[in-house]
């Protein structure tokens, strides 16, 4: 189904006719509300509430997915205070959650939003376009609507985001991109939101790299002074919160995109035709990414909370857990990268991949497990679905088991790292872990087509190869990312096996 939205701006939606009656309707939870969880006095209608209520019991919660962050718990509710076209907007993302949130895993997820959200939708669309344009506002008034339209990009973005909308996402993330940097620019002063929206933006753009691997990240986390001389000036010492940790990890990973994306030239060359200033830069990052963890170790080791039981089996244990996940995929990454190590990901049995993949799974069992399974229930079979999808606009471990199913030669890698995508039922921002799922299969199905002609033919392929090599073809043809290679696969089934062994850059 077409939404007829058009977002290369923020010009409003077209109305749209296909929806079914059945998923406008209010849900009976929602009307049988008569105290709400809002806090503070909200103008609008009983829905408006509702909406903002279920944000605030549920919404917020699992957008701001393994890892609480402030932006989700505080930034975007608070600002819908005061300020209209963030209200709207948030109870647009709210609905939209609440619609999704009804649905299967099997379901097309736009025949499962409701009219109601996507006309909510178009209206604050069109408020923050009528806004953007006033031209008699102080610059007091100015710098309240730059933040509000950041929130809204923002809130547009997880939007787009959760519709499968990746180019209409993208474009709104490009938008806020594009509002922080003339905020740098022009303003002297933060207030007490900015360093939130600041480092949602940041995870935000890596994520978008991590779609679009032909994307340079926007945003330059790191400096090249800092990327000469070290962010940590040893192992020792800690982080006091977890939002510390996470901020500091971003940027390192920010720092590891922008090596890649800055030596491209080099990949798929010998060792010595690398730059000693790009080897030198990569064991500086090594480093760093070894101090981070150490410090990341002390704090949990000395951290009272996380010894404590409820802790350790909770929501908590799932955030430190993620960050770990985030480490070792980000290590795995830079191991096999300037010069190329095949080995790091074309290890057969490939240890650290199963361990990064065992990692993901405690983090998801939480979510998933029947009772009595073990924390490896996914190896035996025994892992089960969720019956209703999980969204989070912010990055947990799709992408990390998305990209060991690419770029394993293991096939138990493969298999596994597949099946948690299937029985997660979790939309992560960009990444829809079903749709990365059915991509596998497809592009092991263009392996298995391809494998057979080449031994047809007297050419069998010696050992076994990663996912991606045997479909570099089609990676060099589909610019765009994940979902755009997902569209192409269907129109290639086979094809001739190009004599070349590229990846995907990242």
């Amino acid at each position: 189904m077409s939404t007829g939205r058009k977002c290369d701006g923020y010009a409003p939606p077209q109305p749209n006719k296909g929806q079914s009656p059945a998923s406008s309707q209010s849900s009976p939870e929602l009307l049988e509300l008569t105290a709400y969880s809002i806090p503070f006095r909200m103008p609008g209608s009983q829905r408006d509430r509702q909406l903002l209520h279920y944000f605030c019991v549920r919404g917020a919660a699992e957008l701001s997915g393994f890892v609480n962050n402030d932006f989700w718990s505080q930034t975007a509710l608070l600002a819908s205070q005061n300020e209209t076209i963030v209200r709207q907007s948030l109870i647009a993302l709210s609905s939209l959650h609440l619609d999704l949130s009804r649905a299967s895993g099997s379901d097309i997820v736009t025949e499962k939003v409701g009219k109601e959200t996507l006309t909510q939708y178009g209206k604050a669309l069109r408020s923050l376009q009528t806004r953007i344009n006033r031209s008699d506002e102080t610059p007091q008034a100015r710098f309240e609507t730059s933040k509000a339209a950041l929130i809204c990009c923002a809130l547009f973005h997880c939007f787009e985001s959760a519709m499968g909308e990746s180019e209409a996402a993208l474009r709104h993330l490009s938008n806020g991109l594009h509002l922080l940097a003339e905020h740098d620019k022009h303003q002297a002063v933060e207030d007490e939101h900015m360093p939130s929206l600041r480092d949602l933006f940041g995870r935000l753009d890596l994520q978008a790299t991590f779609f679009d691997d032909g994307r340079t990240p926007s945003l330059q986390m790191v400096s090249p002074l800092e990327r000469n001389t070290g962010l940590f000036a040893g192992p020792m010492g800690t982080f006091f919160t977890l939002g510390e940790a996470q901020k500091h990890l971003n940027r390192l990973q920010n720092w590891l995109l922008h090596l890649i994306t800055d030596n491209l030239q080099y990949h798929n060359q010998p060792a010595h035709c690398v730059p000693q200033s790009a080897l030198a830069e990569k064991a500086q990052l090594v480093m760093e990414f070894q101090h981070w963890a150490q410090r990341y170790n002390n704090f949990i080791s000395g951290s009272s909370e996380f010894g404590q039981s409820e802790f350790v089996h909770g929501g908590r244990d799932q955030a430190v857990q993620t960050l770990w996940a985030h480490h070792a995929m980000s290590e795995m990454l830079l191991a096999s990268k300037i010069p190329d190590n095949p080995e790091i990901f074309g290890d057969i049995p490939n240890h650290r991949a199963l361990q990064l993949i065992q990692r993901c799974e405690s983090i998801l069992l939480p979510l998933t497990k029947v009772e009595g399974s073990s924390p490896c229930s996914s190896f035996s079979g025994t892992f089960t679905a969720l019956p209703y999808r999980s969204l989070s606009s912010e990055t947990g471990v799709i992408v990390a088991l998305f990209l060991l199913a690419m770029k394993c030669a293991d096939e138990q890698v493969i298999e596994a790292a597949t099946d948690l995508l299937v029985t997660s039922q979790r939309r992560e921002g960009l990444y829809d872990a079903v749709t990365m799922a059915k991509l596998v299969h497809q592009l092991k199905t263009v392996r298995n087509q391809r494998k057979q002609g080449l031994e047809e033919v007297g050419m069998g392929v010696g050992g076994d190869m990663p996912l991606e090599d045997w479909v570099e073809d089609l990676i060099d043809q589909t610019p765009g990312g994940a979902g755009a290679l997902a569209s192409l696969v269907g129109e290639v089934p086979g094809g001739q096996m190009q004599q070349r062994h590229g990846s995907f850059n990242i």
